[in-house]
């Protein structure tokens, strides 16, 4: 069970049976024999407390109830190395790379890097590849390098 819904279930509790000992005729009785004034200052407090914990409980986010679905990364063939994607569209021209969803400038700058090579390029040469990438379409881009648009055209550098 969730603790605050167990809290707000004792708080129910501790009102009613406060209430129903409160309201019973034998205790009004007693009371006014012992002529101690009823305080409603208790109860009140039980009654704001218990508003403003149901108020609060009632905005908070549901819980997930199953985890996320696992992502299955795609692992090569055994001694070879995966397939670098085509780098060049039918409506691009040569030194245009035309964006796709799911690519950033990253992967932009390692596949064209693989292409070029043959190998699989360091962190460091992706990191100043796509960099370049950056300035050399920073008008196309905009001022944020992490986002670009399916169809955008961006220029590849030589460098």
């Amino acid at each position: 069970m969730d603790p605050a819904l167990a809290l707000v279930a004792v708080f129910a509790v501790t009102f009613l049976m406060f209430w129903l000992v409160a309201s019973a005729p034998g205790f009004v009785r007693r009371v006014a024999a012992v002529r101690v004034p009823l305080n409603p200052g208790p109860i009140a407090g039980l009654v704001a407390g218990s508003l403003l914990l149901t108020a609060v409980l009632r905005d908070r986010p549901a819980q997930a109830e199953t985890p996320p679905p696992m992502i299955r990364l795609a692992t090569p063939a055994a001694g070879g190395t995966p397939p670098v994607p085509s780098l060049r569209t039918a409506t691009a021209p040569a030194g245009v790379y035309l964006v796709v969803g799911g690519d950033s400038l990253w992967v932009i700058a390692a596949r064209h890097l693989a292409a070029r090579t043959g190998e699989s390029p360091t962190s460091s040469e992706i990191d100043r590849f796509w960099r370049q990438i950056y300035d050399a379409n920073r008008e196309t881009i905009g001022s944020d390098p992490n986002l670009i648009f399916p169809g955008q055209q961006l220029r590849i550098p030589k460098g």
